[in-house]
């Protein structure tokens, strides 16, 4: 498999030594509802999880929970409420909105808050080592130490790396950022440098560090604006530790645009997916995201709603009936095929798009090329098998369409209802339709 590394800015060869896959996605600060460029990451890195798996790899997917942030404690003052109480509830529904994306879950979902000794320990580490400073009870990572590795991930130059508070006179230098601040506003932990509480670009790299007993990861991932200030100094503090990579690939979906416009939640112009959920249903969301390739901005309208929610029925509609078929005819065979090794020519496409660089877009020309040519098919044999591909290829892209298979009385309802339209009896026909309608079957 052939991945983007936004590390050298090529794409290379995903070499993995053993069956095993770790995979680490920065998760959200949970203050808030996720809008629907919080989720592309999720459903982009669930397509790789799932690929992953296909070949028969064992992912180690860690996807961590910042539930200790400025942000969460201004909206539980605003609130009027405990931030832990805040978090939590947060915490609950994103897990929600995971299990509605119908996404593979993460092995592990770390808390900041459960680790803050680990946090305080590896600061402790880069003070000792001089790769970090103590102010005033406040701790700053030292980035001049590291001028050669800091900014690869960004491409930016070290003169436009310039991190939080930048009028912060304490700091040597206005690139070095924050590890411990020190508060008492809020959640606070005593350190040995003050009460208050650890930057926002350390809990990862602890994260990291415990999960993966300090060893290199094979993928780090998430959004494109995660590249700076975050990635850039989760991996410049994992350098100063461990003096050697933090992970193999870095990986960075584009972002998602709302009517050409960047969606931010401090802009206001958020499409919450609890919404989207409701109003166009989730599969059309992720036909959208999976419809662009991961790496670029996708825009979004209500009319590429319209247009995903038209594509996503008339699917579902064809991909029922030849299962309506299939079962009425006594032809469906559920035999296993072995996918790694499958010649057919539409699976042997859809993967070789999979595998250059996780084309999705390609993949869903390939779905939509087989649907359609599956219905002139004359051979029973062949039509099974081109609909037993089908559906693995939206269960690879997660694209989960609910196609149902019928059971022995649907059946005789369908053969029925087809025996009724052959004598021409309308009537009796159109009100057994109308029950196959609600079944779901029709």
């Amino acid at each position: 498999m052939l991945l983007y590394n936004s590390l050298t800015n090529k794409k290379e060869e995903l070499l993995i030594k053993s069956q095993k896959v770790n995979l680490y996605i920065c998760g959200p600060t949970v203050y808030n509802y996720i809008h629907i460029g919080n989720a592309r990451p999720l459903i982009n890195f669930d397509v790789l999880h799932r690929v992953l798996k296909l070949y028969n790899y064992k992912v180690n997917y860690i996807h961590n929970f910042t539930d200790i942030d400025d942000k969460i404690i201004a909206k539980a003052h605003e609130k009027k409420i405990n931030e832990i109480e805040l978090a939590t509830y947060h915490m609950q529904a994103y897990n929600n909105d995971i299990k509605n994306l119908r996404i593979l879950k993460p092995t592990m979902q770390p808390k900041v808050s459960d680790s803050i000794p680990q946090i305080i320990k590896f600061i402790e580490k880069l003070v000792i080592q001089k790769d970090a400073y103590v102010v005033n009870g406040n701790v700053y990572f030292r980035t001049t130490k590291h001028l050669d590795q800091y900014g690869k991930i960004s491409n930016l130059k070290i003169d436009d790396l310039s991190n939080d508070d930048l009028n912060n006179s304490e700091k040597e230098n206005p690139r070095d950022f924050s590890l411990w601040k020190k508060t008492d506003f809020g959640m606070n932990w005593k350190s040995p440098w003050s009460d208050g509480r650890p930057g926002w670009h350390t809990e990862c790299v602890v994260f990291n560090d415990e999960i993966f007993n300090s060893e290199t990861i094979d993928i780090h991932g998430g959004g494109v604006d995660l590249k700076f200030p975050h990635h850039e100094n989760e991996r410049i503090q994992w350098i100063a530790a461990n003096k050697k990579p933090l992970a193999k690939f870095w990986i960075h979906n584009g972002q998602v645009m709302l009517k050409n416009t960047k969606m931010s939640k401090s802009l206001g112009n958020t499409l919450l997916l609890k919404d989207v959920r409701e109003q166009h249903g989730v599969m059309a969301l992720k036909y959208i995201i999976l419809n662009s390739h991961y790496r670029g901005p996708i825009n979004v309208t209500e009319e590429t709603f319209t247009n995903a929610k038209i594509i996503i029925n008339k699917w579902k509609n064809n991909l029922q009936k030849i299962q309506n078929y299939l079962q009425t005819k006594n032809l469906y065979d559920t035999n296993s095929i072995d996918w790694i090794s499958c010649t057919d020519i539409s699976w042997v496409t859809f993967l070789k798009y999979l595998n250059d660089d996780l084309n999705t877009a390609n993949a869903i020309m390939v779905i939509d090329d087989i649907i359609k040519k599956i219905q002139n098919i004359k051979d029973n044999s062949i039509i099974n098998t081109k609909f037993l591909i089908i559906n693995k290829m939206l269960e690879t892209l997660g694209l989960l369409l609910d196609i149902q298979i019928l059971t022995n009385n649907d059946i005789v309802l369908l053969n029925e209802w087809n025996e009724l339209k052959d004598n021409k009896n309308y009537k009796e026909a159109d009100a057994l339709r109308s029950l196959l309608a609600e079944k779901g079957i029709l």
